[in-house]
């Protein structure tokens, strides 16, 4: 995956697969978090976290309807 960091590129921190396979959700630094088609290689969106938030990890409900982020938030405060 390319992001959006130095010379197109930026680092993975966590990927989660959806519970259905269909969608996998990528964060990468910046906090930001890219959703792909796993079939087509396809963006579908990108979500950027708050600027006072670094976040460290994704994860889908098990019903696949949510998605949680948690991570530093000021001073090392735990968010999610």
């Amino acid at each position: 995956f390319k992001g959006p960091g130095p010379s197109g590129r930026s680092w993975q921190l966590d990927l989660q697969l959806h519970p259905a396979g269909e969608v996998a959700a990528v964060l990468s630094s910046g906090s930001r978090i890219s959703l792909w088609a796993v079939r087509a290689g396809e963006l579908l969106d990108s979500l950027k976290a708050r600027d006072d938030t670094h976040l460290l990890c994704l994860a889908f409900s098990p019903d696949g309807r949510r998605m949680a982020g948690a991570g530093a938030y000021r001073r090392g405060t735990l968010r999610v």
